[in-house]
């Protein structure tokens, strides 16, 4: 008779930090910014908050980060049987971004929660704020939160990276009571994902010079190989219009305009022409 048995196996080294791995001296000095920032257990809403024309700004800047962050979501979301919640934040902390189950997402849109800032010194202790200090992933467990708002979910928060460069933070947050492991994983897995997509776009081996060479060729304006430029880098109508100060009607325009004299009719053709 034999006996089958598999050997145990070696534990698997752990990608995230807890709030328990930091050195205390270094807890105690995030709860005593926190402290000056008169942030207590019983605050119900965070201290820095987006005005409405601020975050459309920051969404449209980031407008490629919550694209792919959405495509993403649109199959991995239905491992999460339970109440679960995707954030994406800035580099600077701020939430532009919600995806997850609706009874949650509905409850935070109705508190005005995109635009807020999840950084220490506005809302305490919790995953993006640790995840900010310590550039990793980081899981914080729903009794550790500084804001006890946020006391039933474990949340977890990993930096989006493009070569070398902080775009922002994914997140999510689960049930208290649900895989840490699994979760974390899918959330690794969506960020890295994002990260890929993200670093494509950045592909070219073309420098702008010789971009606007070629743009040149066509007969374009300063102007126009400027809006052209950025729109083949996937800058959006809002986000041109407001770093070139002209209006977004006049970004369109020119858009057409570009179109015109270069002889394509839409987007993927324009980049395929003067990126790859």
């Amino acid at each position: 008779m034999f006996i089958l048995f598999e050997p145990e196996a070696e534990p698997a080294t752990r990608t995230w930090s807890y709030l328990s791995d930091i050195p205390p001296e270094l807890v105690a000095e995030w709860k005593r910014r926190v402290a000056l920032a008169q942030i207590t257990e019983s605050t119900l809403r965070v201290r820095l908050r987006l005005t409405g024309s601020e975050l459309q700004y920051r969404r449209s800047k980031h407008s490629r980060m919550i694209e792919e962050m959405k495509k993403e979501l649109s199959g991995p979301g239905s491992f999460l049987s339970r109440l679960h919640l995707y954030v994406l934040l800035d580099a600077e902390g701020y939430l532009l971004q919600m995806v997850g189950s609706n009874p949650v997402v509905n409850k935070l849109a109705g508190h005005r929660v995109p635009g807020v800032s999840m950084a220490l010194e506005s809302a305490g202790l919790n995953a993006l704020s640790m995840c900010m200090q310590l550039k990793c992933t980081t899981v914080m467990m729903g009794h550790e939160n500084t804001c006890r708002i946020f006391g039933n979910f474990t949340a977890i928060c990993s930096p989006v990276l493009v070569k070398g460069e902080l775009l922002g933070y994914s997140g999510l947050a689960i049930q208290n009571q649900d895989d840490i492991e699994m979760a974390v994983a899918l959330l690794q897995k969506v960020t890295a994902n994002i990260q890929e997509r993200l670093a494509q776009d950045s592909a070219s081996p073309l420098t702008r010079e010789e971009i606007y060479a070629k743009l040149d060729e066509y007969g374009l304006t300063p102007r126009e190989k400027e809006v052209a430029y950025r729109w083949m880098h996937h800058e959006t109508t809002v986000q041109i219009s407001c770093e070139l100060y002209i209006t977004e009607g006049t970004v369109r325009n020119m858009i057409k305009t570009v179109y015109r004299k270069t002889g394509v009719n839409e987007k993927g053709r324009f980049i395929t022409k003067f990126l790859l």
